[in-house]
């Protein structure tokens, strides 16, 4: 495999592994899991899953506005241990080859309109984040421009035109503005300029809507091999399944790919955006044993899930992990199996302590879905003891 080189590394904090050969990269993750996880687990760890494509494998990518150095405009991404200055990217390897032109295109509309960048330190500034989607099983696009509400909408509707004319791809662009202090990529508000406001992927023979702010494995390739674990642990494990639990379901990826091996499927998001996609999701697929609730894991307090005689518990956290209400709230339940899908090995090793204490390790299989990063996915399954 041809290694590529990046202009920006060493400055962009975005792939620190990137000098580093792909399957030295894989050890190192592979080593790292097993130095956390060896105190709670006598099973043998499979050997780590590579990424299908380890270049432009993203489907999702954050750009941020903010000024360099030199106090210029920049877009791309936070320079390596800054939380302000941001690296203007010219060719990032993570998203397309597209993504980066289309980033030229932005760059070049803000520059031409004298708008200035989101200054996070001073909280002065319009515009704050360009946030891609791409389908990569479809080919859609999506574009958010998240600014603060100073910004006119008629410039808004220029680059719209512009990037329309320049890459027929556009499915839709979507205007978000936020005037709070964080620096995050949020919204109090999104207006739909063009196209539907979401985008369309396909993982397997499942269609999914992807709204502009709604969760979505962003390794296209790579969670289709993720899902396709999750379905084979669930078959062989609890082969009639009367009912699957999936906490953290975002858009309803998990529950609808497994839907096939269960009699039932309850997904539960916070989001409610991402739990409207699940719904619409499932009617799209003709799913027709999967329903979701909006709700805080922490936050559940009704008797619904215990009444359904669940056999497995599918527990896919944020990077945080489990809160600690949601961890003493899972333990409740008496799940006979849970399986555990974790893009953090420090924060699994530490939500470990607690369900070993109930659960025994039969299975664990990492997956590298963020090549060129520390990060890495594992999948685990519990047995109740």
């Amino acid at each position: 495999m041809t290694k590529l080189k990046c202009p920006h590394f060493g400055f962009c904090g975005g792939c620190s592994f990137l000098d580093t050969a792909y399957s030295e990269q894989l050890n190192k993750k592979e080593s790292l899991l097993k130095d956390l996880i060896a105190p709670f687990c006598s099973q043998e760890i499979n050997k780590i899953l590579p990424s299908p494509q380890i270049y432009y494998y993203r489907n999702k990518m954050e750009f941020a506005f903010g000024p360099d150095k030199n106090e210029h405009l920049s877009l791309g991404l936070r320079k390596k241990g800054s939380f302000f200055n941001v690296v203007d990217i010219k060719n990032c390897l993570l998203l397309s080859q597209s993504g980066n032109h289309i980033l030229q295109s932005v760059r070049d509309w803000a520059k031409d309109k004298n708008i200035a960048p989101y200054n996070s330190k001073k909280h002065q500034g319009i515009l704050r984040y360009l946030v891609v989607r791409e389908g990569k099983k479809t080919d859609n696009l999506l574009l958010n421009l998240i600014t603060t509400s100073e910004l006119k909408k008629e410039l808004v509707l220029e680059v719209v035109e512009k990037i329309k004319f320049r890459f027929p791809l556009l499915t839709t662009f979507i205007w978000s503005r936020y005037d709070g202090k964080s620096d995050v990529a949020q919204a109090d508000v999104s207006e739909t300029l063009y196209g539907p406001g979401y985008i369309e992927d396909l993982i397997g023979n499942v269609h999914f809507k992807i709204s502009p702010f709604s969760f979505f494995q962003t390794n296209t390739l790579g969670t289709y091999q993720l899902y396709e674990i999750i379905k084979k642990l669930i078959r062989e494990s609890c082969p009639d399944a009367k009912s699957v639990l999936d906490l953290y379901c975002g858009t309803g990826g998990i529950s609808l790919y497994i839907a096939s091996v269960s009699k039932k499927v309850l997904g539960v998001e916070s989001n409610k955006e991402a739990v409207n996609d699940a719904k619409e999701n499932a009617l799209k697929n003709n799913i027709n044993n999967a329903t979701f609730m909006c709700e805080k894991i922490e936050n559940i307090t009704s008797s619904l899930i215990e009444k359904q005689e669940t056999s497995i518990g599918i527990i896919d956290p944020p990077r945080s992990g489990l809160h600690p209400k949601a961890l003493k709230y899972i333990l409740s339940l008496n799940l006979p199996f849970i399986i555990y899908v974790s893009c953090n090995p420090k924060v699994l090793a530490n939500d470990l302590k607690s369900l070993i204490q109930t659960y025994t390790i039969t299975y664990v299989q990492p997956i590298d879905l963020f090549p060129h990063t520390p990060h890495l996915e594992t999948v685990l399954m519990l047995k109740k003891q």
